[in-house]
């Protein structure tokens, strides 16, 4: 459920809503370090199954209402794991704390399930009976027929047990001695040797056993449409206690991923100003996870409503594109309520709109030149762009003539600051360098690349 929330999750744009988010994320890192992660072990979403009872008069199967045990004791789990925690995390706590606890349900569904899903004997006073007639029934009648089969021996019997076919206690009798005894043939071996007979004597029993058994089905299905009669009352309840835990769970797996990146609090600035110092590459950072040796360079990237552009210069493999990712998803990040793998302090604003045109993928897929798919996504970007807009643009200028690409280049980061957007570009281009160093409104930043090492520094 926290997976499904994390997955559909969508950048907020309100700068009250991200705080919010950001302030969840601060209060359940306090709680991890206070009490560890919260206890939403064994949960599993009952989504599915809450639908399917959602008609009436259906019936879950045991297995499906049985998934709801572990959900409704992890809502009284984490109510007591808000009172631990809610000196430290006293929102978080307060959405623990409202869960609805519906322990009545609970008590019922475990009452009447075993681990496998199965009714037990304490299902029902009605199961209980029917259950002991059909264990007298069938004992007493196994009895009858093991005497008999006792009583003739290897003369009339093939062996010596007592078997069933076709929900029919029967006696294997020897193919030869189908005279000696009366009864209803429901079956033979694959020689033909044996037959499977039920003897007369016994078919009223048989009768009565099968009866006994119809009723249990009939019983079973009575309780288990009662049960699902129940999930269906509180059907709005258990759907609040599925969403608060699965919005528990994000807000703890943001957290778990701060500490793991030893990650911070970004500020969110009122002003549009980018000011983020030593950001490192999420993504980069989970390979160094795995592999310690991998070094991540960090970036500083500074923008603001007066200094909208910059341009990235520098040689290929230095960094430059990854810059621009950096940078795009710790704003997203941001806006998701996760803290960012930053220097303290470190600022963004809040964007209405990100637009990142990197590499040449739809290019090839329209069968465009990578210059003509660039123009044709730049005519979107200065159609759609606004003053709450971050334009992230790899290698501009690039895939026409040098001079007349730059050219093209430098009206378009114009015209992108004339509507009030942030810009970040890279480039090659010696006149864009030149124009970012002498445009009052830009600014130029170089990344390096380590010839020995094979790396960016």
């Amino acid at each position: 459920m926290g997976r499904d929330r994390a997955l559909t999750a969508s950048p907020l744009t309100e700068t009250s809503e991200v705080q919010a988010a950001l302030d969840l994320t601060t209060e359940a890192r306090r709680a991890l370090a206070l009490e560890g992660a919260p206890p939403l072990d064994g949960v599993h979403d009952v989504r599915p199954a809450l639908d399917r009872a959602g008609a009436e008069g259906t019936a879950l199967d045991g297995t499906d209402l049985l998934l709801f045990v572990p959900l409704l004791d992890c809502a009284s789990r984490l109510v007591a794991y808000a009172g631990a925690v809610k000196p430290v995390a006293p929102a978080l706590a307060a959405t623990a704390e409202s869960l609805p606890r519906l322990r009545e349900l609970r008590d019922r569904l475990r009452q009447a399930l075993d681990d496998d899903g199965a009714l037990t004997d304490k299902a029902s006073a009605r199961l209980a009976q029917v259950r002991r007639d059909i264990r007298e029934r069938r004992r007493r009648l196994v009895a009858d027929l093991e005497r008999l089969v006792q009583s003739e021996g290897e003369r009339v019997f093939a062996d010596r047990f007592v078997t069933v076919r076709h929900g029919r206690y029967v006696v294997p009798l020897r193919a030869e001695a189908r005279g000696r005894l009366r009864g209803i043939v429901h079956d033979r071996s694959q020689s033909g040797q044996t037959l499977f007979v039920e003897p007369e004597t016994v078919v009223e029993a048989n009768n009565d056993l099968v009866g006994l058994l119809r009723d249990e089905e009939h019983e079973i299905l009575a309780v288990l449409t009662e049960l699902t009669d129940g999930v269906r009352a509180h059907a709005r309840a258990i759907a609040d206690v599925v969403e608060t835990i699965g919005d528990i769970d994000w807000v703890f797996a943001r957290a778990q991923l701060a500490e793991r990146m030893a990650a911070t609090v970004p500020v969110l600035d009122r002003d549009g100003r980018v000011e983020i110092k030593a950001a490192r590459h999420p993504l980069l950072l989970a390979q160094q996870w795995r592999d310690p040796a991998r070094a991540v360079v960090p970036v500083d990237l500074l923008l603001s409503p007066e200094l909208p552009l910059l341009l990235i210069t520098g040689p290929n493999a230095g960094g430059k594109t990854i810059a621009l990712k950096t940078l795009a998803l710790l704003s997203l990040m941001t806006q998701a309520g996760c803290h960012v793998p930053a220097a303290d302090h470190s600022r963004l604003p809040i964007f209405g709109r990100l637009f990142a045109i990197i590499g040449d993928d739809q290019s090839v897929a329209e069968n465009l030149s990578t210059f003509s798919a660039f123009v044709k996504q730049v005519r979107q970007v200065l159609d759609s762009v606004d003053d709450h807009s971050l334009v992230l643009l790899d290698e501009l200028g690039a895939g026409t003539d040098p001079d007349e690409g730059a050219a093209l280049a430098q009206a378009i980061l114009e015209a992108l600051a004339d509507r009030g957007a942030l810009v970040v570009a890279t480039t090659h281009l010696e006149p864009l360098r030149s124009f970012a160093s002498t445009h009052a409104r830009a600014r130029n930043a170089s990344v390096e690349f380590d010839a020995a090492t094979l790396a960016p520094t």
